[in-house]
């Protein structure tokens, strides 16, 4: 009896058209779309394999629609190639409304309100009817002026106050002050009293007292200490998914214990990024339109936006002495780094390719920025001096190799690779020799980031059905989930 033989491989389509063999790029409508893994000489991905698909738009503010994927998280998709497979991507700008209205009805009008392009600016008047007057803006907007400009990144709801002319106004709700408790008075100690000198007798004249010296004891040497090495310790800062449309900021400790949310916003928050004190935290947030760079204080307050190109900017990394933060943007047409000075002034730029750069990583001693290009074809890591000059390739593979993370040291730097497969943890010096695994697993491995000692590195995964934040030992042992919870989270950063 005739067999059919078993098919080695499975095509995948993009939008209607079918990858060739070794492609890893495509161009669609408003954007372009790259796979982790490029299909084999026949065309065909190898039965089983999972591959990664990661769209990009060609400007800010532009959402990405996928059909046909298996998993799908915004800019992402996966697709786990057991049959001939067809993905659909759309990439637009979305339409937000923004609803305007007035309160009371009769005390006035709010015109403005409609749909907006997201990005775009959105002015809303107030206007009070005869007999009243405009007391202020609620909801999205704010202030007591009858104008209001808005950024339409989501969808958005503004309040018109009005009150009768005469009316006793209605006063502001003021914060009642905490007192400031009276400290404890510490209690005075009494001076201490020392024993009563002994009366010295008169001796006769001509008699010289006998004094016996008193022996110097011999002191008995301390005993030398044991160096003890510092346990992991530290924090971890990440993302966590609260909606489909709603990243935000969290922290918790290295066990994975006392996780804190950081941020409350509407928009998307990601890449978060520890300066080397523990004191700030660098991020990106398209809260104003599309994506900039933002710092805040470890605790999730002082928010202060750093960015103000109307593009992209990701990925910050902070110099070792928090001087400095370099980061990547589409300002200049295509993905490129930067750095500037941590208040966000100075603004320059460091590469100069025609390819996208990305994913920059400062050193710890600050004369080195690892980073990801894909000026060889395909991502690939590199490492430059600080002030973008002898950039050198450390890994070449026919798949990609991103998001490169420095050990404390300065000796080794690990990253996510697709050479295997599917996309696990690497480790290699930091002269790009001596490449090591890490993780072995069906399912992908992201975004390594070392422990402030040098002994572990966190990363994220979806091995346990949902993204989670593990933590390993620095040879791959001893993996362990840290977040541990039904949403997703991703990004992990470990500081002080």
């Amino acid at each position: 009896m005739a067999h059919c033989a078993e098919p080695t491989g499975f095509p995948l389509s993009i939008n209607g058209e079918t990858l060739d063999p070794g492609q890893l790029m495509m161009f669609v409508l408003n954007g372009m779309v790259q796979v982790s893994q490029a299909p084999g000489p026949d065309g065909k991905h190898e039965v089983g394999s999972r591959v990664l698909l990661q769209a990009t738009p060609n400007q800010a503010c532009f959402g990405v629609t996928w059909t046909g994927a298996d998993t799908v998280d915004r800019m992402f998709a996966w697709v786990e190639m057991r049959e001939d497979r067809a993905v659909e991507v759309t990439i637009e700008r979305p339409v937000y409304t923004l609803t305007a209205s007035a309160s009371p009805l009769g005390g006035g009008i709010a015109t403005g309100g409609g749909q907006y392009l997201c990005g775009t600016q959105a002015t809303l008047q107030a206007t009070p009817s005869s007999g009243w007057w405009f007391t202020g803006w609620s909801e999205n907007c704010g202030g007591d002026t009858p104008s209001c400009t808005l950024t339409m990144n989501s969808a958005k709801s503004a309040i018109a106050n009005f009150q009768v002319i005469g009316a006793t106004p209605v006063p502001t709700p003021r914060a009642i002050p905490t007192p400031t408790p009276t400290p404890t008075p510490t209690p005075t100690v009494p001076p201490t009293v020392g024993p009563t000198p002994t009366h010295t007798p008169t001796l006769a004249p001509g008699i010289t007292p006998t004094v016996t010296p008193t022996p110097t004891p011999t002191p008995t040497p301390a005993p030398t200490a044991t160096p003890i090495p510092p346990p992991t310790g530290g924090k971890i800062v990440f993302v966590r998914r609260i909606d489909s449309n709603n990243l935000e900021i969290y922290v918790m400790d290295a066990d994975g214990s006392s996780q804190t949310r950081l941020t409350t916003n509407v928009a998307t928050e990601g890449d978060p990024a520890w300066s080397s004190d523990g004191n700030k935290i660098a991020f990106s947030s398209d809260r104003d339109g599309s994506k900039k760079i933002y710092i805040m204080n470890a605790d999730g307050s002082g928010v202060a936006r750093l960015t103000t190109d109307p593009v992209e900017d990701q990925n910050p990394s902070w110099s070792p002495d928090g001087s400095k933060i370099t980061w990547n943007s589409l300002r200049d047409g295509n993905w490129e780094i930067y750095v500037m000075n941590s208040d966000g002034t100075s603004p320059t730029r460091l590469t100069f390719n025609s390819a996208r750069d990305a994913s920059p990583e400062w050193s710890s001693d600050g004369n080195k920025i690892a980073f990801q290009s894909e000026r060889d074809g395909n991502w690939e890591i590199y490492v430059m001096n600080s002030d973008g000059t002898g950039p050198t390739r450390l890994t070449s593979n026919s798949t990609s190799d991103v998001s490169p993370s420095w050990s404390p040291d300065g000796t080794k730097i690990a990253w996510s690779s697709s050479r295997d497969g599917n996309w696990e943890i690497y480790v290699m010096d930091a002269d790009g020799t001596s490449q090591e695994r890490l993780t072995s697993n069906s399912i992908d491995d992201f975004r390594p980031d070392w422990s402030p000692d040098g002994t572990k590195l966190a990363f994220y995964t979806e091995r346990d059905g949902n993204w989670e934040i593990y933590a390993m030992d620095a040879d791959g042992s001893n993996q362990t989930n840290l977040s541990d919870n039904p949403a997703y989270e991703i990004l992990p950063d470990w500081g002080p």
